[in-house]
């Protein structure tokens, strides 16, 4: 199984901001088991960091690792959304 590595970037911690966390965590112990990384940057902490990888609006995960990057923006609800997006694929069921 690929590893990935997976960057959150949030803006504090808002209601959003701790919603696409726990979505994101969420998708990632169903889909990816053990197989994940996820760093979370607070783009008021560290905005150099923000800059560097042309974050517009958050909250949004960036796929670093495999490659290509992929990125999604939003709250992360949309569990396909998120997997297409990432191109992650899903379990079989």
């Amino acid at each position: 199984m690929p590893r990935y590595l997976l960057k959150l970037y949030v803006t504090g911690q808002t209601p959003q901001s701790r919603r696409a966390m726990q979505n994101l965590r969420k998708i990632c112990e169903t889909e990816l088991t053990g197989g994940y990384e996820i760093e979370v940057v607070d783009i008021l902490k560290s905005p150099a960091l923000a800059e560097q990888d042309k974050i517009l609006a958050t909250p949004a995960v960036i796929r670093q690792l495999p490659e290509p990057i992929k990125m999604v923006i939003g709250d992360l609800s949309d569990r396909t959304e998120v997997l297409l997006g990432l191109d992650i694929i899903a379990k079989e069921v």
